[in-house]
């Protein structure tokens, strides 16, 4: 699993958080504990409903433990997930060894344009950083690294 550097310097008109202490929350009170679980059954059919999935690359955006992405690659998509919680992908590599998993903020998406199919973020959001104008910033990222539809 790769890691970003979280702790960089604020590019100028940048806010400066502090992720190592918003991850500590993530890993030792929000998934604190954390355990593979069974596949939610609304998940089952959210991936049902977007197939076909066989060789689509999919990003789960604060993927958490993995239970979307694992119902998405249980179709044949190719799963990836970026969360802040190593604790969360630690779990998440466990029942996805072959994921692309990476431990970062989900304000700044680290990827190549044009690079995936499906970008998904589900319930995940209101936990997101109040960085100024995220929400337009974020959209247009998502865009960026979202391959155009054939």
């Amino acid at each position: 699993m790769a890691n970003l550097d979280v702790e960089r310097k604020p590019q100028s008109g940048e806010h400066r958080f502090e992720f190592a202490s918003i991850q500590d929350y993530y890993d030792n009170v929000y998934y604190g504990g954390a355990v593979s679980r069974e596949i939610p059954a609304h998940y089952r059919r959210l991936g049902r409903r977007f197939q076909p999935w066989r060789g689509r690359k999919l990003l789960d955006v604060a993927c958490g433990v993995g239970l979307w992405l694992r119902a998405a690659a249980d179709l044949g998509a190719i799963p990836a997930g970026i969360d802040i919680s190593p604790v969360a992908l630690d779990v998440c590599k466990a029942s996805l060894p072959t994921a692309e998993l990476l431990c970062a903020p989900a304000e700044r998406l680290p990827f190549t344009d044009g690079r995936f199919d499906f970008i998904s973020c589900l319930g995940a959001l209101e936990h997101f950083l109040a960085l100024p104008f995220w929400p337009l910033s974020w959209q247009y990222q998502v865009y960026q690294i979202c391959t155009p539809k054939r």
